[in-house]
């Protein structure tokens, strides 16, 4: 699984799902440096080898960064 924030990689880690199993995973996001606005986060997890249906493996949304 890795996070992106305006498409600059900010973390990962491996993570093992089984069929339609749900997991949640915690990133920290260090924002020092970044000025108060909104950023496109981006959330991506690698397909399966086997995996057929592969569109629920992004997901996007847009944080606001307050001081």
């Amino acid at each position: 699984l890795t996070i992106a924030v305006d498409m600059v990689p900010i973390g990962s880690q491996v993570v093992t799902v089984a069929v339609h199993e749900q997991k949640t995973m915690t990133f920290y996001w260090n924002t020092t440096g970044y000025r108060p606005d909104s950023y496109y986060v981006e959330a991506k997890i690698s397909p399966h080898p086997f995996e057929r249906d592969t569109a629920d493996n992004v997901a996007h949304v847009n944080v606001m960064v307050t001081v």
